[in-house]
């Protein structure tokens, strides 16, 4: 049989899916990651069957375990069935090819790029010195060895694969590839081995946020600023939304007659629509824009078909003398500040207004409001809050000598 594949420019191949023969192919993401599968029917449906990452299986390797695949479908045997059985029975499931096979098909469901990519690094990087150990055989020492480098150097991303790894063996236990307690688990387990998570010596999160104390002098420097950009940081701040929802703001899901903006499920983290109420300030703004607006984005990019860029905010505080040590993101930290400690407002409305619905699983499924009404008073006070102007200052003396 004639090959169609040349194993020199396996490296070279752009994205896509390219036939070897033999019902062999290999499958080059946009990512530049590369695999082997085997594509085959099986009672009338197509099946596919995960070979190895080409970056640990050789051509040659691959071909040969085609070979063997189709063999065994002359004879009416399911290759991948066969596989499994076999690797259930001997216990020689490889962590490498099992949180490879795990990730493919849970980052089907993911939609967010940069969830995928986490997910990916855990897999082919920060896990690499565990992809030759059986799965069944892997302990709490060997998680910890993979932590250790990274755990203090960059906690947050540390903490994000310590995640990924108890996922993956917990998917192992389900599959009855091991027993046992779960040698990434945290409670009782890593968490009294690994040190403490810091950063230049103090714990923080990922998202530096301003004392809200300092917002209303913020905002009014904000405006002075005639940018498109600092339109859009301003109605970021003042709808407590997320920078991928605010910059694929369309005017097709803003309603000027009733002040809200209805954010499609498909931008949210919790896979539902998002009502916003508008406020009085983003009205103003949203009243001006519109008399001016082109193509469908309220901030539109350099052509009205695409958006602004998903820097644009970011670039803006880094020039603002004295702001670049802040996040866009950490606004909303800024919001949740001043709504604990300014207000008497629920925290069930407030954490609304973040677009997070709070409670555990079980309650989650039974909230089906959203307190928009609630949220449209808190939404008007933040705005009240952010927009005031300064305190006027009287001096004393000259009012007693008037």
């Amino acid at each position: 049989m004639k090959f169609k594949l040349n194993p020199k420019e396996i490296d070279s191949l752009p994205p896509g899916t390219h036939g070897d023969g033999n019902n062999l192919y290999l499958v080059v993401k946009d990512t530049g990651a590369r695999a082997y599968i085997l594509r085959y029917q099986w009672q009338g449906r197509p099946q596919k069957m995960g070979l190895g990452a080409a970056e640990r299986t050789t051509l040659a390797e691959a071909r040969d375990m085609a070979i063997d695949a189709n063999r065994l479908l002359a004879k009416g045997i399911n290759p991948r069935e066969a596989r499994d059985e076999a690797r259930h029975a001997e216990g020689s499931v490889l962590f490498g090819d099992f949180a490879e096979e795990l990730r493919l098909k849970r980052e089907k469901g993911y939609k967010h790029k940069a969830h995928r990519a986490k997910w990916r690094r855990t897999v082919h990087v920060h896990a690499k010195p565990l992809h030759k150990l059986r799965v069944d055989r892997i302990a709490t020492k060997d998680i910890e060895a993979v932590l250790l480098p990274i755990w203090q150097k960059t906690p947050v991303a540390a903490r994000d694969v310590r995640q990924h790894l108890e996922a993956i063996f917990n998917a192992a236990k389900a599959l009855k590839l091991r027993s046992g307690d779960n040698p990434a688990a945290w409670k009782g387990n890593l968490q009294t081995l690994l040190p403490v998570a810091k950063r230049n010596g103090k714990v923080r999160g990922p998202h530096r946020s301003l004392p809200y104390e300092e917002l209303p002098a913020f905002m009014r420097e904000l405006a002075t600023i005639k940018s498109v950009g600092a339109r859009m940081l301003e109605t970021c701040i003042l709808t407590c939304s997320r920078t991928n929802e605010i910059i694929h703001m369309r005017w097709s899901d803003v309603d000027m007659e009733r002040a809200q903006w209805r954010i499609p499920a498909s931008m949210m983290k919790m896979d539902r629509d998002h009502v916003v109420p508008l406020s009085r300030p983003v009205m103003a703004f949203l009243g001006s824009a519109y008399e001016m607006r082109f193509g469908e984005f309220v901030f539109p990019g350099l052509t009205r078909s695409k958006p602004m860029s998903n820097m644009t905010m970011l670039e803006l505080l880094k020039d603002m003398p004295g702001r670049d040590n802040i996040t866009v993101h950490g606004f909303r930290a800024c919001f949740k500040t001043w709504a604990d400690e300014e207000t008497e407002f629920s925290n069930q409305a407030v954490e609304f207004c973040l677009a997070h619905v709070p409670g555990d699983e079980a309650e989650k499924a039974y909230r089906r409001g959203s307190m928009l009404a609630k949220r449209v008073q808190i939404m008007a006070a933040w705005a009240t809050f952010a927009t005031k102007p300064p305190a006027k200052v009287i001096n004393i003396d000259d009012r007693c000598t008037a």
